[in-house]
């Protein structure tokens, strides 16, 4: 919930003013960055940007001029210091450690004929931005994107990181299955890429390698036990609200099944109903491949528009704020949900399982659900999920083989632009340090794979979180109360926000992919 003092905006006078100011004749360039993105930060021209430096006990210090010191320690300048409640404790000169600062924001103001953009970044322009223009929660955003080679030697992508880690105090450890990822050497290379407005803050990136089994695969659960799996058969039958979906799920092949959200109700659930003929005998798994619409990209975006300016606060905010602020902020992740999975035991009951579902809906996940041995044969299966919310690709029944344990494996070379780059690999190897990531970002990076690397199933541990940038056109939506009463009343508002959302719906698959910042081959 956004604190009552949160409405008192005057405290962002000189940013409003600017703002007003500026007319068509220039543009702001706005970032959200951690402390640790600050050194060598300024516009082409050497100047620094203004710099609003979120602390962790809530307070914020805006600054018209700063600096570092010689160490990268402490963060000096000229301005304002305001406490949580944005009450004015002292104007001029400032000083305060870089360890207190959770969160940055900058507004750098480029006069539109320069056209030059900050280091490091890029101001979407051409048919991207006309893209976001247009449907401004439909942008691009991807969080770090991870791309492998399939059995053709293709760089593919295979993996979305740390997805709903969208500030300092939700960082967190993702593992992904790089489902058709093939080696065919020792040596492997996966590609790195920021292909949205965000910086990304990475602290680990390594592969697992796991014995693959000749006859199956290896699969992770949800609380990242690995098992083999073998004999995979698709469902006999496989129904949803519009009819047989059979063919849909039978492989993984990127035709998935998906259906409309509600038009009343965005958080609306709905069934789908497995039925699996021939079952092998032993312990058995549910493995389902899948992804996320663009529906909760839509309500973190219309989440950000309502906050506008004061969004940094915010996300600033869930590290003073601790776990229940942290809590509150998951709250309409919470109320959508994952997939639940059922199955019908022999008493004739449908009992839960077990749930799958990452956030995303850039790359697919792959999850096992474990199965109790009291189920019926036929074995049927029930999956309960929001209406328009899930892209299925698969759905398989298992045979569960022995659990195995994973050899991990951290970077042996990083490279951008063709050149090697070895502090962003120190980086990757040191868990008190992190690599920052910004737009247009690419990085190579190399593993060396045990003996006979094709015999591996390949997953990715990341661990990190990311920050958003701030659209211009989000903040014409700024709301602060709407904003809170989306923390006080998630279901409300999902039902309120629901016919804004049928209206980009049908498209909005269409204008994200065509708003990456960095378009692949």
């Amino acid at each position: 919930m956004v604190p009552q003092t949160a409405l008192n905006l005057r405290w962002l006078a000189p940013w409003v003013l600017a703002l007003l100011a500026l007319g068509c004749a220039s543009h702001v360039e706005r970032r959200l960055l951690p402390p640790a993105g600050l050194a060598g930060l300024h516009g082409q021209d050497g100047s620094r940007p203004e710099l609003k430096a979120h602390l962790v006990n809530g307070d914020l210090l805006l600054f018209d001029s700063w600096q570092l010191d010689s160490l990268d320690t402490w963060l000096l300048g000229q301005g304002v210091h305001y406490d949580a409640s944005r009450r004015v404790l002292q104007h001029g000169s400032l000083a305060v450690p870089v360890s207190r600062v959770v969160l940055c924001e900058t507004a750098h103001i480029t006069p539109a004929d320069k056209g030059g953009p900050l280091i490091g970044m890029s101001v979407v322009t051409g048919i991207l931005g006309l893209v976001c223009a247009v449907n401004p929660k439909a942008c691009f955003g991807s969080c770090p994107t991870v791309y492998a080679p399939d059995a053709q030697g293709r760089m593919v992508l295979m993996a979305e990181c740390f997805s709903s880690s969208v500030a300092p105090a939700l960082e967190a450890s993702d593992l992904d299955m790089l489902l058709n990822a093939r080696a065919n050497t020792r040596d492997i290379r996966l590609q790195l890429t920021n292909e949205a407005q965000e910086t990304h803050v990475i602290r680990r990136l390594d592969l697992l390698a796991l014995p693959r089994p000749t006859d199956g695969r290896t699969y992770a659960t949800g609380e990242g036990v690995f098992v083999q799996g073998l004999e995979a058969r698709p469902a006999s039958v496989a129904l949803a609200p519009e009819g047989d979906c059979t063919e849909l799920l039978a492989r993984a092949d990127g035709q998935e099944r998906f259906g409309p959200a509600d038009p009343h109700d965005l958080a609306a659930r709905e069934w789908l109903e497995l039925q699996f003929d021939e079952v092998p005998e032993g312990p058995l798994g549910l493995v389902l491949v899948g992804r996320q619409t663009l529906l909760t990209t839509f309500l973190f975006y219309q989440a950000l528009a309502w906050l506008g300016d004061e969004a940094g606060s915010w996300l600033a905010s869930l590290d003073s704020g601790g776990p229940d602020a942290c809590a509150r902020a998951g709250a309409v992740g919470d109320l959508l949900g994952s997939i639940e999975v059922q199955v019908l035991d022999m008493a004739g009951a449908w009992i839960p399982v077990g749930s799958v579902g990452e956030t995303g809906p850039i790359a697919a996940d792959t999850e096992l659900v474990p199965l109790p041995d009291t189920v019926q044969r036929p074995l049927r299966v029930r999956l309960l999920q929001t209406r328009g919310l899930w892209r299925l690709d698969q759905a398989a029944l298992v045979r569960l083989g022995d659990p195995v344990m994973p050899v991990r494996l951290s970077p042996v070379a990083v490279k951008q632009d063709g050149r090697p780059d070895a502090d962003a690999l120190d980086r990757l190897r040191d868990p008190e340090r992190v690599l920052i990531s910004l737009p247009g970002d690419c990085r190579q990076l190399q593993y060396a794979l045990p003996q006979d690397p094709a015999s591996f199933e390949l997953f990715l541990d990341a661990r990190g979180y990311y920050l958003e940038w701030m659209r211009e056109e989000w903040l014409a939506e700024q709301d602060l109360r709407k904003a809170a009463r989306l923390a006080r009343d998630p279901a409300a508002c999902l039902r309120e926000l629901a016919p804004e959302f049928k209206k980009l719906e049908p498209l909005m698959e269409e204008d994200f992919w065509s708003s990456r910042y960095v378009i692949q081959p």
